[in-house]
């Protein structure tokens, strides 16, 4: 039933999803990109079904946790201030996403630094001052933060 014209099928599809998420800014369409490339990946490995499922959720994981890691910051810095600049003027705060501060205390609040200015914060983890953390995302003008791990 299948040639394997469907693996260039599997990647042509993923660089599609991962193009189209670039500019949408959805991390779902990511997900089921890096998960074609994942099994266009280890379909070559010529191992037992089992095994090759078990390979392609730990091959999707790492793809994921790379994409997150390195590309996720640049790829969204990049479309905020090349591709869609006029959203920055709708939430600036929005450009901050993935980038990191130092909790301080000040006059008993807990706040982070943002271009030397001081913003409060959420967290689902109490944070210490001195705690280095990377901004996640934005809930009402405020920056949810999480602790870089050390």
């Amino acid at each position: 039933m299948f040639t394997d014209h469907y693996l260039e099928f599997l990647i042509l599809a993923g660089i599609i999803l991962i193009i189209t998420d670039f500019f949408l800014q959805t991390d779902i369409l990511i997900a089921l990109g890096l998960g074609c490339f994942a099994f266009a990946i280890t379909s070559f490995t010529g191992l037992p079904t089992l095994y090759q499922i078990i390979v392609m959720v730990l091959v999707w994981l790492g793809l994921i946790l790379l994409y997150y890691r390195f590309f996720k910051s640049f790829l969204g810095r990049f479309s905020n201030e090349i591709i869609a600049p006029d959203i920055l003027n709708s939430d600036p705060m929005d450009r901050y996403i993935g980038h990191s501060s130092t909790v301080e205390i000040i006059e008993g609040r807990h706040m982070i630094r943002l271009d030397n200015e001081l913003v409060p914060y959420d967290s689902k983890t109490p944070l210490a001052p001195g705690d280095e953390v990377i901004i996640t995302g934005m809930t009402n003008g405020c920056p949810t933060v999480t602790r870089l791990p050390v």
